[in-house]
C-alpha cells in the first residue's frame, strides 16, 4: 500500500480547490490528500495539529501583507518543502518571498493532472533525499566526535602527516 502524502493547499478559492482536487483525482494517484487552508494564519493553525509532508502555496491568494505569517511559517516547519502554484500575476508576492527557499513553482495555466503529480512526486522525493543528506551529515558527525575521542585519549603518541610529511596532528601524548 503507496504511503499517502498530505498537502496543505493554502487557496482562497473554494474554486480553485475544487479544480485542484480534480486534477489529483484525474491523475489516477491516491498518494495525496489535500487539506485546504484560505490562509498562512490557518495554514498554521493547522499545522499545529496534523502532520504535513508538502505546502503549496498560491500566490495569488497570499498577499504581499503575509509575508511575517509565511516567514513564521518557514522557520516553524523546514523540513516542509513549499511549492508555489502562480498565474504569474502577483509579481510583488514572488519577489518578496524569496526567504521561502521555494523548491518549484509551476504556471496555473499550464497544470494538467500528470503535471501536477510530477510537480508533487519530485517535491516529495526532493524532500526525502534531504531528509536522508541530513542523517547521513549526522552519523558523519558523530562518527567524526567518536574517532577524535578515540585518537585524544589514546595511550599511545598519534601523529598525523599530509603527502608533504607536514605535521597535520599530534594528540596529546604525542
Amino acid at each position: 500500500m503507496p504511503t499517502i502524502s498530505r498537502i496543505l493547499f493554502i487557496e482562497k478559492s473554494s474554486e480553485d480547490i475544487d479544480i485542484l482536487g480534480q486534477l489529483l483525482a484525474e491523475s489516477g494517484e491516491n498518494r495525496y490528500e489535500m487539506i485546504p487552508a484560505g490562509s498562512v494564519a490557518a495554514a498554521l493553525e493547522l499545522l499545529t495539529v496534523h502532520p504535513f509532508d508538502i505546502i503549496l502555496i498560491d500566490s495569488a491568494s497570499t498577499s504581499v501583507k503575509e509575508i511575517e505569517l509565511l516567514r513564521k511559517l518557514k522557520s516553524g516547519y523546514p523540513e516542509i518543502p513549499i511549492l508555489l502554484l502562480t498565474g504569474f500575476e502577483n509579481e510583488d508576492f514572488i519577489l518578496n518571498a524569496g526567504f521561502l527557499d521555494i523548491r518549484s513553482y509551476i504556471y496555473k495555466h499550464t497544470l494538467k493532472a500528470r503535471l501536477l503529480v510530477k510537480f508533487l512526486d519530485n517535491a516529495a522525493e526532493t524532500q526525502k533525499m534531504l531528509n536522508e543528506l541530513g542523517r547521513k551529515e549526522a552519523e558523519l558527525e558523530e562518527s567524526e566526535v567518536r574517532f577524535r575521542t578515540m585518537i585524544e585519549k589514546n595511550i599511545y603518541g598519534i601523529v598525523i602527516l599530509d603527502p608533504d610529511r607536514k605535521i597535520l596532528y599530534i594528540n596529546p601524548t604525542g
